[in-house]
């Protein structure tokens, strides 16, 4: 079996997409129902497409209530206990031994529910600091990236393809595909 890698969770909300990276499915599907809301499960359900590849060294998280669950969690022994940093414009990855970092970053400016501003919602234009830490990881090989988000995300909406485009673009640029 693949060991592990180290990975900077941004964003964290709750820990469900941080749960989903760090267990295998079937311990998944033994998270006692009282310890995630149902909405983080999901996304926990979600990352079992990675599940068991990935620990967090570190949590980026800012809602106050979001870093207590975050703790409550660690207490219950579901996450492991690491860092909560609360800023995610200001967090330094470069120090960082993580190969890898992302997140469900803020989903404003992305959802049907909203304007679509795509990149230019302030919120969600916060996914570029992913890409920011990301580059200033040490580990320059055998690096990865995780994001979760809306369906919107994919949507016709041209604010919405180029906040697509944005994603993809970095993503071949660190790839060299054409």
């Amino acid at each position: 079996a693949a060991s592990k890698v180290p990975v900077i969770a941004m964003f964290a909300g709750c820990g469900g997409l941080e749960l989903g990276l760090s267990r295998p499915v079937s311990a998944m599907l033994h998270v006692p129902s009282k310890a995630f809301n149902d909405l983080s499960v999901v996304f926990g359900f979600i990352a079992r497409y990675v599940s068991a590849i990935a620990f967090v060294i570190d949590l980026v998280e800012r809602d106050s209530y979001c870093q207590q669950i975050l703790k409550k969690r660690m207490d219950e022994g579901l996450l492991e206990r690491v860092e909560i940093h609360s800023d995610v414009t200001t967090y330094d990855g470069s120090k960082s031994r993580a190969l890898g970092c992302g997140g469900g970053f803020p989903c404003q400016g992305v959802s049907t529910a909203s304007a679509q501003g795509g990149l230019k919602d302030k919120r969600t234009g916060l996914v570029k600091h992913i890409f920011r830490v990301f580059d200033t990881l040490p580990q320059k090989q055998q690096r990865f990236l995780y994001f979760e988000n809306v369906k919107a995300l994919l949507g016709k909406k041209q604010s919405m393809r180029n906040l697509f485009h944005y994603v993809a673009q970095d993503f071949c640029v660190l790839y060299n595909f054409q």
